[in-house]
Parts: structure tokens; C-alpha cells; sequence
């Protein structure tokens, strides 16, 4: 009976089906293959030679090449036949570029496309290329916006007009973008997390080695991890140490201060106190803590840091002895120091300038501190201050920490210091005073590139004060902005250091007054900037000198010994 329908199931149509259905099962496979490269956490240059090889075992796609965008634009990679020149390895002049290509996907919104020539190439020359009735397909490998290259094959024309094989196409590229960016995704990870591990063994190796004892504690005091030094510094082995509370070998009382300072904790980043610990035997020694505020895994922790000062404090009181002898000295000899008027008056100086510093230190400290805890609470407490209570609050302080840095330098300079000799290399030196300083935006220090590195002994401390103090009075040379620049050389057996400035220069009456205790040409200032640094230069077994040409700059050079001296 004729119903007037076609019989569908032919041979031919079966056979396509056939075929459609062997190259499903074989991209299935292709799928499997890539994704396990995937898993091995493959690296991408890697993971694209492999797929090469597999994606040419799909029946149909024997000629087939993946284009990415790491390589260079005109680089196949892939398989064919050796004698096509198309498939010799590279795109021959006139055929589209990836960058044609990508930019037709972008402008297009197509993952497929299918004929695409480049601007001066014809489809004779694709048949020429690839044989007749054979055309090429593009397909887009990206995922999530990102192109991660082209992949094109060679198909006979029937099956690029086939919808369902157009289909496995988009789909297999589809799957090649994301196995790629899984690849790229995975490398960052793992990149990221061995530079977290190195990061992690570094610090610990930091703490680990540090001189300074090193607890990691709870606010309420148990402690969770300590370093050697700490086991050390109190003779406690690290197991006893994790099983104790700090209230074990802080004085008594500081348990209360300690809530206090919590508090402090929440409001600032560090805090540095001074106090006993006592060791297992019982001995109480004096120490520096440092205390700063660190979040843990959502908790609250305290990094403290102790040094031991029991040596320091007995130099400070050795210091204050010897101070108080020699002032003895000086009331005894004053008929012979007046043989030597200008030592006496620089001795005089002194004399007076410990008096003040004592006084200054003991007398104006607390009041300062009162006001400047006043001023403070005022501030947090009236939220709602106009502009002009802001404004003389803010005096207030500044005229506070100006007193406070007055009594340092005068503190300071009174002290009698002690000289440790090392051997310093002045080029790191300088670079290091000059990333400790403020150096002003108008200012632009230069360190010139024919500098040389130059070694000498002496104190670092005090070498770096008399550097950085010239640096200051450079920087105040020159309040419209200027140039500093600072060589450093080897003259001899000694090291030198130039400091050229040009700022205002110093009349010539004046220069040789500037190292004399207070003298200053400013109206703000103490006048022992320079003072400090020629006696720290002096008791280095050093000179300063300085020429100026006023309006032009300055130009002070520090003359150091570059062998050690075994005096």
C-alpha cells in the first residue's frame, strides 16, 4: 500500500548515523583522555601537545590542528598531511592569522565559522590547499571570555553542512576551553600555595632564629608557641613553656596591667613596655616587651617579643655614675680648666646641659604626658568638635611632640656613649639611613652609579646619627626644595662620604660656629644636630668638615678609618 511517505531509513542515511555515532563515542573518549590530563595537573604547553595527538584519532578529524594563543600567531600545532602546504606547519601568507580569527569570534559572537578566508585569499586556494570539496572549520576555544586559541579542521563539504556535526564541534571546543582553564587555574594554585609555604617556612625561620626571646600568647596570657631564645632567656624547655600561663614569670600586678593593655591593643598596633621576668631559678631579670595585636583564625592573639636589658641597665646606671664623678671632677679642677679657656666653656656647656637634661627628663615628661593623654581624651571624647577646637587640639599635640623630641636631643647629647666598632659598609649605610628618613617631595636625593661600595669600623649607630643628622640640616637648607647628592669613595686607608646640598650655604662668619653646642641661625631648633654629628664622627675615630658658597649649597665630607683600629 502507498501511503505517499518517503522510506527514511536508508543505507545512506544509516551509515550517517553509523558514522555520527562512532565519532560521538570516539570524542567521548577524547573527553576521557583530556580530562584525566586535567586531573595530572598537566602543564598547559603539555596538555596541548597531548590533545593533539588524541584529537586526531577521532574519525574524520585525521586533519586537524589546535592554534593557541601562547605561541606565536602563525604556528600550527597539530596533524596532516605533510605534503598539503597548509599543513607544513605554518599558515601560508594570506590565510586567515588567529588574530583574524579571534577578532571575527569577538565581533561575530560565533563559535563556529565555517568558510572564512583571509583578506587576500579565495576558496580556490583552500581547495588547492586541502583538496576539492573539502573546507575548513573554526571553532573558538575560550571559556569564561578568555580566547585560549583556534582549532580548525578539515572536513568534506557534506559534513559542514551537517547541523549535528557543526554541533560536536562547538561542544568538543567547548570542552577543550574549560580543560584549559582548569589547567590555568590549577598552575596558579599550586604556584600560590608553594609561595604561601616558602612565606610560612621563612617567617617561622625567622622567628625560629631571632635573638629576641619570642612568645605567641592569648590575651588571657596561655601561651600557644615560642622560640629558643625565649626558651633561653627564662631556662624553661619549650614543652614547660607551652604548658604555662606568662603570669608564671611576669612580676605581680602585671596580670591587671595586662587587661589594661589589651585594651591599649585595640586602639594601636604595638605596645613597648618595660619590666622583670623571672627565669626558673628564680632570678628576676630586667626586660624590653614589645606587644603587638595579631587575628588568628578569627581569635585574638598577642606577638610578644622580650629582650633582655639587665646589661643595659646596668650601663645607663654606669653611665649616670660616671656623669656624676665627672661633675665632681669639674668643680675640683676648675682653676686648671681655666688654663684652657674654650675647653672649659665647652665643658661648662655640658655640665649645664646634664643639669637641664635631668631636670627636663624628670620635671616635664609627666606633665607632657598628662596633657598629650589629655588632649587625646578630648578628642575621642568630643566627637563633635568644630573645626577650630580640631584645629588648636592638633597644635596642642604638635607643640607636645616638638617638647618631647627637645628633650630627647637634649637626653641624648648629655649621655656619655659607648662605641662598639664593626666593620660597616657605607653604601648600604646610606641606603638604609635613607630609607629610615623622610626625605621631603620637593627634595631629590642621588646616590651617583660610579659609587663604589667602601668599608670601614666603626659604631653603625653612631655613624648613622651623624649621617642622618647632616641629612636633616641639608633638607632644612633648602625648604623651596633642592638636590642632595651623596658619594661615597675610598681615599687612601679611609673611607669618605659627601653630602652636597643646594640649599642656602652658610656665611662664612657662621661656619665655624655650626658644630658648637646650640648654635642654630633658625628659629626653630636646638642647635645640637650638628654638634652630635661631629662628636659621634670624633669618637669614631673620624673628621667633618664642610665648605660652603651661600646661595650655592653646602658640602660636608665625613672622613672615616678603613682599618680597624686595635687600640
Amino acid at each position: 500500500m502507498n501511503t505517499g511517505v518517503e522510506p527514511h531509513d536508508t543505507t545512506e542515511v544509516r551509515q550517517k548515523k553509523c558514522g555520527y555515532a562512532q565519532r560521538l563515542e570516539q570524542i567521548f573518549q577524547f573527553t576521557r583522555r583530556m580530562n584525566r590530563l586535567v586531573l595530572e595537573e598537566a602543564d598547559q604547553q603539555e596538555f596541548a601537545a597531548k590533545i593533539c595527538c588524541f584529537l586526531k584519532k577521532i574519525e574524520g578529524y585525521e586533519n586537524s590542528w589546535l592554534h593557541f594563543t601562547d605561541f606565536k600567531h602563525e604556528t600550527l600545532h597539530g596533524s596532516g598531511c605533510a605534503e598539503s602546504k597548509l599543513f607544513t606547519g605554518t599558515i601560508p601568507q594570506g590565510f586567515p592569522s588567529l588574530g583574524e580569527l579571534v577578532e571575527e569570534f569577538r565581533q561575530t559572537g560565533k563559535k563556529i565559522i565555517c568558510p572564512f578566508y583571509g583578506e587576500n585569499q579565495t576558496e580556490a586556494q583552500w581547495e588547492e590547499a586541502t583538496g576539492k570539496d573539502k573546507l575548513p572549520v573554526f571553532a573558538d576555544i575560550s571559556c569564561l571570555g578568555k580566547n585560549y586559541g583556534t582549532m580548525i579542521i578539515i572536513l568534506n563539504s557534506q559534513m559542514t553542512e551537517d547541523e549535528e556535526q557543526i554541533h560536536l564541534i562547538e561542544t568538543l571546543s567547548e570542552d577543550i576551553g574549560l580543560a584549559f582553564f582548569h589547567i590555568e587555574t590549577s598552575e596558579k594554585r599550586r604556584k600560590m600555595e608553594i609561595a604561601l609555604r616558602d612565606s610560612e617556612e621563612r617567617y617561622r625561620s625567622l622567628i625560629e632564629h631571632a635573638s629576641d626571646a619570642v612568645f605567641l600568647e592569648t590575651f588571657k596570657g596561655d601561651i600557644i608557641s615560642v622560640n629558643e631564645s625565649a626558651c633561653k632567656l627564662l631556662g624553661y624547655s619549650r614543652e614547660e613553656l607551652l604548658s604555662m600561663n606568662a603570669s608564671v614569670f611576669t612580676p605581680d600586678g602585671f596580670e591587671e596591667s595586662m587587661e589594661e593593655l589589651v585594651e591599649i591593643l585595640k586602639c594601636r598596633e604595638s605596645i613597648l613596655v618595660e619590666t622583670q621576668n623571672k627565669k626558673k631559678t628564680g632570678e628576676m631579670i630586667d626586660v624590653e616587651v614589645s606587644i603587638s595585636h595579631h587575628a588568628i583564625g578569627g581569635e585574638d592573639y598577642a606577638l610578644v617579643m622580650v629582650r633582655d636589658i639587665t646589661e643595659r641597665r646596668k650601663s645607663q646606671q654606669e653611665i649616670v655614675k660616671l656623669n656624676k664623678e665627672l661633675e665632681h671632677r669639674v668643680e675640683q679642677r676648675t682653676q686648671e680648666l681655666l688654663q684652657a679657656k674654650d675647653e672649659l666653656h665647652k665643658a661648662e656647656k655640658l655640665s649645664i646641659l646634664g643639669q637641664m637634661a635631668a631636670n627636663i627628663g624628670h620635671d616635664l615628661r609627666n606633665p607632657l604626658g598628662a596633657i598629650k593623654n589629655s588632649a587625646y581624651y578630648l578628642r575621642k571624647r568630643h566627637q563633635d568638635l568644630d573645626l577650630k577646637s580640631i584645629k588648636h587640639l592638633d597644635i596642642m599635640e604638635k607643640s607636645i611632640d616638638y617638647a618631647s623630641n627637645l628633650i630627647d636631643e637634649l637626653l641624648n647629647f648629655s649621655k656619655q656613649p659607648q662605641i662598639k666598632k664593626e666593620k660597616i659598609n657605607l653604601i648600604d649605610l646610606v641606603g638604609y639611613i635613607l630609607k629610615t628618613i623622610h626625605v621631603p617631595d620637593s627634595i631629590e636625593v642621588v646616590i651617583p652609579e660610579s659609587t663604589i661600595n667602601v668599608f670601614v669600623y666603626g659604631d653603625k649607630g653612631k655613624i648613622s646619627r651623624a649621617i642622618l643628622n647632616i641629612l636633616q640640616n641639608a633638607f632644612q637648607a633648602m625648604p623651596d626644595g633642592g638636590l642632595v647628592e651623596i658619594v661615597v669613595r675610598k681615599a687612601g686607608k679611609c673611607g669618605i662620604v659627601k653630602i652636597k646640598d643646594s640649599g642656602s650655604g652658610i656665611k662664612p662668619e657662621e661656619i665655624q660656629k655650626i658644630f658648637d653646642p646650640f648654635f642654630t641661625t633658625r628659629t626653630k631648633g636646638t642647635g645640637l644636630g650638628l654638634a652630635i654629628a661631629k662628636r659621634y664622627i670624633e669618637l669614631n675615630s673620624g673628621e667633618i668638615t664642610v665648605e660652603s658658597v651661600p646661595g650655592k649649597g653646602s658640602e660636608f665630607t665625613v672622613t672615616l678609618c678603613q682599618e680597624k683600629n686595635e687600640e
